[in-house]
């Protein structure tokens, strides 16, 4: 009797702990370690809208996700983009195959082309006016009157252009060209980061400052010329001037570079990555911590990117709000499901 009491002590042990699993399962399972609080310092957003991008990109994305977080973040931006790409590529419009990714920095930019051109233009001239005996000291006056208002319109862009950057809107703008690029019919993105030939543009903005000097040279009377050399020291102090691409003068190298490569005709593309980023959850369940305690970390990333893509006189061709998602995985090679709304009919989000 007494060993017979002693070999259903265990059976009934393991019994219990059986039954007590069983119970406590559904709730050990789903325990998971709550989300991170988003930092309130830099904001609810990964990313900001590309129209505020004009200064030079930083290394590395801003906020304190994680690096698989971002991974899947980029590569569903990687999945939109090649989907604005595709979609660009059906429009029926002549645009040349070229597009400008117009923001506030390449509007600086072709602004400060614009108003640099006109100056030197006017310098030159009326260098060339004073040599010859065309002109009074009063017309030259009334000359650097106009240089100066053109100067003031170069020191308006450089306040423009003095505002921050996203680094997650570069990385998509980087992205859109690739995918633009790969079309069979490949459309040349053309932004701040790729503006053209930079080498080209540096090129002829220091031959116009050579020219002028060559005609400043030939008028030998310091006097006739002094309203004129007011004005190009004024010119030349601008050029030196701090902006958001280094000094003025290489925001200008960037206009006329773009100018030149928009040539003969263009269309326009707005975009803003409206946000991203995802979330890490940390399951427990309750047998495996017993026999192999270890966290079991899974991600979730995804991104959400509006764009309209136009004709230079504002003709929309095509646009849409795009978001693609990836469900939370282990990254341990398993298929990624993902959640977006491209085609509208089974949008698992219940987009109509």
């Amino acid at each position: 009797m007494f060993s017979t009491q002693r070999a259903l002590y265990p059976s009934r042990f393991f019994h219990r702990i059986a039954a007590a699993t069983l119970i406590c399962w559904p709730l050990l399972t789903c325990a998971q370690a709550p989300p991170t609080p988003p930092d309130k310092s830099s904001g609810s957003k990964n990313a900001a809208p590309a129209s505020a991008d004009n200064q030079a990109p930083a290394s590395g994305s801003s906020g304190n996700a994680s690096i698989e977080t971002e991974m899947l973040s980029y590569e569903a931006m990687n999945t939109i983009a090649r989907e604005i790409a595709s979609r660009i590529g059906k429009t029926s419009a002549d645009c040349g195959q070229k597009a400008l990714a117009q923001d506030a920095s390449t509007i600086a930019q072709l602004t400060a082309y614009g108003a640099f051109d006109g100056t030197t233009s006017r310098l030159l001239s009326a260098y060339k006016h004073v040599f010859a005996g065309m002109v009074s000291g009063g017309a030259a006056s009334d000359a650097l009157t106009e240089v100066t208002g053109v100067l003031t319109a170069i020191r308006s862009t450089a306040a423009y252009t003095s505002q921050t950057f996203q680094p997650t809107a570069a990385s998509m703008s980087n992205i859109l060209t690739a995918q633009l690029g790969s079309l069979p019919q490949p459309v040349a993105l053309y932004s701040t980061a790729s503006p053209g030939d930079l080498l080209g543009a540096s090129v002829d903005v220091n031959k116009r400052l050579a020219d002028i000097d060559e005609a400043q040279s030939q008028v030998t009377d310091p006097t006739k010329r002094k309203d004129l050399d007011t004005a190009y020291g004024a010119l030349k102090t601008q050029l030196a001037a701090a902006s958001a691409d280094g000094t003025m003068m290489a925001t200008i190298i960037k206009g006329r570079a773009l100018a030149a490569a928009l040539q003969p005709k263009y269309c326009v593309l707005n975009y803003s990555v409206e946000g991203a980023g995802g979330e890490t959850r940390v399951a427990h369940p309750f047998l495996w911590e017993v026999f192999l305690p270890s966290p079991r970390p899974s991600y979730s990333g995804g991104a959400i990117v509006s764009f309209v893509y136009s004709t230079r006189n504002g003709a929309v061709l095509t646009g849409d709000s795009l978001r693609y998602f990836y469900g939370f995985s282990k990254l341990n090679g398993c298929k990624l499901s993902a959640a977006s709304n491209f085609d509208r009919k089974s949008d698992p989000c219940g987009a109509k």
